[in-house]
């Protein structure tokens, strides 16, 4: 349990050896140790070395880390671990980096329906991606894809959407402390399209002339 004299022996081995696999392993046990009693900055030191990414998540997510987090997201990109790149950029708000990632793996319908929940400015490009690439097996698919561009009644409230996600771009870089954990969660179950519409019939409401 001498995790300080165990990180000076790793600390000392040659460039070479640091980057073996049998040296990230070391660094992942002692990662682990460190963790196991408590010294959360060794563990995060160790998983860096170790290139534990599940490992950094775990202590980013733990510890509201929003910036490790992002950086986490590039690191898994450059690795190509998706998965755990694309949990890092969504659960930190970067949901266009969630989009790019998918359109980058060729998982284009997915993108679709990821722009069109969470940002919709990026629909239209996003599908004629899709529609290119569908075009390839069945072009009939493809033409029965509806673009909101040109077919803005099959897309309720989309003008809203939008609004909605100026509001989200302009304000996911606020830092709300633990202690707000409640009031924030409430929000969280604000239906967002639903109470713009009342703001806006409010105020037609109140400019509309008196009887």
């Amino acid at each position: 349990r001498n995790l300080e004299v165990a990180k000076s022996i790793l600390d000392e081995e040659k460039d070479d050896e640091a980057d073996s696999i049998e040296s990230q392993s070391k660094w992942k046990r002692l990662g682990d140790l460190a963790l196991h009693y408590g010294d959360i900055s060794l563990a995060k030191s160790c998983a860096e070395k170790a290139d534990d990414l599940s490992g950094l998540m775990l202590l980013h997510s733990s510890s509201g880390n929003k910036e490790g987090m992002k950086a986490l997201g590039e690191r898994a990109r450059s690795f190509g671990r998706n998965n755990v790149a694309f949990l890092a950029y969504f659960v930190s708000g970067h949901v266009e980096e969630c989009i790019d990632l998918l359109v980058d793996t060729n998982r284009l319908p997915e993108a679709a329906f990821f722009a069109r929940t969470y940002f919709p400015s990026r629909i239209s490009s996003i599908l004629h991606l899709w529609k290119k690439d569908l075009s390839k097996i069945n072009e009939k698919a493809a033409e029965a894809l509806a673009d909101p561009e040109k077919y803005a009644n099959l897309f309720p409230d989309l003008e809203i959407a939008l609004q909605i996600e100026k509001m989200f771009v302009a304000n996911r870089d606020q830092f709300v402390p633990a202690s707000k954990y409640l009031e924030a969660k409430k929000e969280l179950d604000l239906n967002l399209i639903d109470l713009v519409k009342a703001q806006q019939n409010a105020g037609t409401d109140n400019t509309s002339p008196s009887a």
